[in-house]
């Protein structure tokens, strides 16, 4: 892939996903913030749509198993399934309703970055994959929370005490109990489109690092660029195709990290 302007090409990522949902906002304002949201992640889909290899689907829905020991996951705002492995059990418009066999990746999106809309997605993300350790590989599937804005007022260090606390909240809750590796029921990344991106990783029991990256507009492109390597190797592909030697090629700024043990209260 030759581009005579790689940060503008992938910055233009963020701006067509941001500038589509404006005009929406513009006009209805906040009288309908319901169907504003529905928009957001129907943008999304359709973006992520234009770049997927044809055998693999995105909708909204759920991951159901059809075992007696299953349930259902919360609804997903944006479901990534691959039919050659299992046909999905209801398809129908944008509503998919797939076994955890076929999914590939799941993304929760948000308006605005807030603690309640984060502590909702995080709770959406692990529910979802431990019906998939239940009954498939949960580290073979990506998944991530989109928002697509953050307010003036929020700092990167304010982004990450709040994801530290909700983290905090929701491991002593109900998560310790599932039988789930730590690694698996934490999303892969958070992304704020035109703002910033959150990578997770864990080396030991209970510790989490995160490494957040001021990347402007770049962020979408390097989310959606990490999204789409994974769905490479769920296909059995290369791990790196042109565009992450075209992300690698831009100036990337050292990222905050931040280690939590979740271990200590």
């Amino acid at each position: 892939m030759v581009v005579a302007n790689a940060g503008a090409y992938l910055e233009s990522w963020a701006d067509e996903l941001t500038s589509r949902a404006n005009r929406v906002r513009n006009l209805i304002g906040d009288a309908h913030w319901l169907s504003d949201g529905s928009h957001k992640e129907a943008l999304l889909r359709d973006f992520i749509q234009r770049h997927l290899p044809y055998h693999l689907s995105v909708s909204n829905g759920f991951i159901r198993s059809s075992s007696d020991r299953g349930n259902c996951s919360p609804e997903i705002d944006i479901l990534i399934a691959d039919a050659s492995m299992h046909a999905p059990l209801f398809a129908e418009s944008d509503l998919y309703i797939t076994p955890p066999i076929s999914v590939a990746a799941h993304i929760q999106v948000k308006t605005s970055y807030a603690k309640s809309e984060l502590v909702s997605a995080l709770q959406n993300i692990h529910d979802s994959q431990i019906i998939i350790a239940a009954h498939a590989r949960p580290e073979k599937v990506w998944r991530a929370v989109c928002f697509y804005t953050v307010p003036d007022s929020r700092t990167p260090v304010s982004v990450i005490d709040t994801l530290e606390v909700s983290l905090r909240e929701l491991a002593q809750s109900d998560w310790p109990a599932t039988n789930a590796a730590l690694e698996h029921i934490f999303p892969t990344c958070i992304v704020a489109l035109s703002n910033w991106v959150i990578f997770f990783s864990i080396a030991e029991e209970k510790i989490v690092t995160l490494r957040l990256f001021e990347l402007g507009k770049l962020s979408a492109a390097c989310a959606m660029g990490d999204l789409f390597a994974a769905l490479r190797r769920w296909s059995g592909g290369d791990v790196t195709g042109d565009l992450d030697r075209l992300i690698e090629s831009l100036s990337i700024p050292t990222p905050i990290v931040r280690k939590i043990d979740l271990g200590v209260r």
